[in-house]
């Protein structure tokens, strides 16, 4: 038998260890208020849609945009959108009363005339 040959021993390699991370304290969780926008008119987005409604519904469209003036004016701002949708809303609401006192007035001539054919027959 062939005498052994010892096999050389490799130290064993040591694994770094991360340093030590004191640890941090606790610090209380403190939320920060939000930031006051003074820059934004609260009446700004009720103009809008009362301009729009100056083409749907003119009454609502007027109701809506002078509450959006009066919160503006409230607030300090200068609303021109709400100016510009009550001046909309006027125009938009005297011509629908104009064109619904027309077709009013052409009903009742239509039924008159009617009856007055049906009256000569």
């Amino acid at each position: 038998m062939e005498p052994e040959t010892p096999t050389p021993q490799v130290p064993p390699v040591p694994t770094p260890t991360p340093p030590e991370v004191p640890p941090v304290p606790e610090q209380p969780f403190v939320p920060t208020p939000p930031a006051p926008n003074s820059a934004e008119d609260p009446g700004k987005v009720m103009a809008i849609v009362g301009i729009v409604l100056a083409f749907v519904f003119a009454l609502a469209g007027l109701i809506v945009s002078i509450i959006a003036n009066k919160k503006s004016k409230a607030a300090g701002f200068h609303n021109s959108l709400a100016s510009v949708g009550i001046i909309l809303n006027v125009v938009f609401l005297v011509l629908q009363l104009l064109v619904g006192t027309i077709f009013v007035v052409a009903i009742i001539a239509s039924v008159q005339q009617n009856a007055a054919q049906q009256q000569q027959q």
